[in-house]
């Protein structure tokens, strides 16, 4: 064996080991899902030859065949070739890949062995090119109707989920169509003469008494075989309907003070999502409004000094959002959203969520529904209305009562409050630090006569019982003051990285009295992920001084390093 077969086989070995270490429930599930596909698809292929081909439907279509030039058996396949097309676009789709190709393979067999199987008891095939073209055409139809039609243009999980429904609905009509066609126009056991047919050790008679409808039929047979059928047809369609869940649906929530990066994490992150399409098991839905695709653009011209990269003073908000799907076989998916606001409104976040919807109902007089809106009807209210900037801090409160995880963007500059001068970015001094903390300062609650880094003391109370993730997005001052500081760069490691932020967060509770939260504990300090962006060593500083982060794709990692890592592992 050579050196790169040696490799190979070293790898794939890893692979397989990896999966059945880390993924054995996932494995057991694909397994029992394929078993149960080839079964159900199996039966009803069964029902739908026997019905089809000898009933009512045969007729129908020995006519048309007669009317049009094909046989019986090219008509066949338009529905089985429609439905195969509608289901194929699914399993297209990038998130359930994996699982929609061993699914559709599993009912695609169990479908081919049964056609197969009476073809060989009935003496001929079906197999030609006429009918695997003419069934290929109705698959191509069966696509378009599935979402390519001008209507359902749109990028968005509803239009899934109503495809879905859609099909689930033709394969009902369908099955039941072939049951009653099995039921009521044939011999459901095939025997041959007036020999008996013994069925797991019970001799069924060849002729089938009594009459019913005046059709001959045996109707003990035929109500194990409707049981049966119907068993078949109604797990086939709860096992599609899983195809629209996901076991993993978190929201996430990014919150920061002033000047902790809030603007460079939704324009950075737009940027990297729209113009550098990542690659791998994940998808990606980036939906910012105009004014975020403003800053997205200064992203893209490197033109880092923008304005509008700076604080928003004014009332305008931009919304952000996008979806992170992944998972091998269990589809899980990560929806992150987040308002570019002043960070000053952290300062008096409600927690209260009755409170902060009635406060921010007021300008619109709706008390009808109380229940949490969707950040799609937050950011619909805003465009059609504006929020008013006395509102903002009801909707943020709003938002975090709402979401499942917490990421608190860290102000980074914090970390460089016991450096000297001369151990600061050339850019900085002690002078520059305190006056970015200044202007963020939250009253204490344990005095609300001082001010300092109370926004910890918030941050504590949105994440008491929801898990979170810190965001160092200010990678300039950052990275430079952390390898100061400690003598290392960060992402050569990460675990001491880690390690940094969880002892620093502890220090912090001590000045502050700040008592971590169920989910500040020792145990728990290891769900603390850092994300920053990369700085770009290349063209390193702004006309400012400043670090520019650095957006070039690459094989190891995108601009916001550490941001899949994190979003992979919420909720575990």
């Amino acid at each position: 064996m050579t050196v790169g077969q040696q490799s190979l086989t070293k790898l794939l070995y890893g692979e397989i080991k990896e999966l059945f270490v880390y993924h054995i429930e996932e494995v057991k599930t694909i397994l029992w899902q394929m078993f149960a596909i080839f079964v159900c698809s199996g039966v009803l292929a069964y029902a739908w030859y026997i019905g089809w081909i000898t009933g009512n439907a045969y007729d129908l279509f020995n006519i048309l065949s007669i009317m049009l030039p094909v046989n019986e058996a090219t008509l066949f396949t338009i529905p089985a070739g429609f439905l195969f097309g509608l289901f194929g676009l699914f399993v297209l789709d990038d998130y359930k890949r994996l699982q929609g190709l061993f699914l559709f393979a599993s009912g695609l067999i169990g479908i081919a062995t049964i056609v197969v199987f009476v073809d060989a008891l009935q003496g001929y095939s079906w197999f030609t090119v006429e009918t695997i073209g003419t069934g290929l055409l109705a698959f191509v139809f069966g696509m378009l109707y599935g979402g390519l039609i001008e209507e359902l243009r749109t990028d968005g999980l509803n239009v899934f989920d109503e495809g879905l429904e859609r099909f689930r609905s033709l394969v009902f009509i369908v099955g039941i169509w072939a049951i009653a066609e099995a039921l009521i126009d044939e011999n459901l056991i095939w025997t041959a003469g007036d020999v008996p047919t013994v069925v797991a050790g019970i001799a069924i008679p060849a002729k089938f008494p009594g009459k019913i409808i005046g059709l001959e039929f045996d109707p003990i047979v035929s109500l194990v075989a409707f049981v049966v059928f119907m068993g078949a047809l109604l797990w086939l369609l709860e096992l599609l309907g899983k195809f629209g869940d996901h076991d993993l649906d978190k929201s996430v929530l990014i919150l920061g003070p002033d000047r902790a990066g809030k603007t460079w994490f939704m324009g950075g992150t737009a940027y990297c999502l729209m113009d550098q399409a990542i690659q791998g098991n994940q998808t990606v839905d980036p939906d910012p409004n105009d004014p975020l695709d403003d800053i997205r653009s200064a992203f893209a011209q490197d033109d880092f000094d923008n304005e509008l990269l700076e604080p928003n003073e004014g009332s305008e908000h931009d919304f952000f959002r996008f979806q992170f799907r992944h998972g091998l076989i269990k589809r899980q998916r990560v929806t992150v959203k987040t308002v570019d606001y002043p960070g000053e409104h952290l300062k008096q976040i409600e927690t209260d969520i009755d409170d902060a919807w009635d406060t921010f109902l007021d300008k619109w007089d709706d008390y009808e529904d109380r229940k949490v809106p969707t950040f799609e009807e937050l950011r619909e209210k805003d465009r059609q209305n504006g929020i008013d900037p006395d509102q903002m801090t009801s909707l943020l409160s709003i938002l975090a009562m709402d979401a499942d995880t917490l990421g608190l963007v860290l102000p980074m500059d914090e970390f460089a409050e016991e450096l000297d001068d001369n151990e600061l970015p050339e850019y900085l001094d002690q002078s520059d630090l305190e006056s970015r903390r200044q202007s963020r300062a939250v009253p204490r609650r344990t005095n609300s006569n001082e001010t300092g880094n109370g926004f910890f003391e918030v941050y504590k109370e949105l994440c008491d019982d929801k898990d979170f993730f810190f965001l160092a997005t200010m990678s300039d001052t950052f990275l430079q003051t952390y390898s100061m500081y400690e003598g290392k760069f960060p992402k050569t490691s990460w675990d001491d990285f880690r390690e940094h932020i969880w002892g620093y967060v502890q220090d912090l509770s001590k000045r502050d009295q700040f008592e971590p939260g169920v989910n500040l504990d020792m145990e728990r300090h290891k769900y603390i992920y850092p994300v920053y962006f990369e700085p770009d060593k290349s063209n390193p500083r702004t006309q400012d001084g400043e670090l520019k982060p650095k957006l070039d794709w690459d094989d190891d990692h995108y601009a916001l390093r550490g941001l899949q890592y994190v979003l992979e592992r919420i909720g575990r």
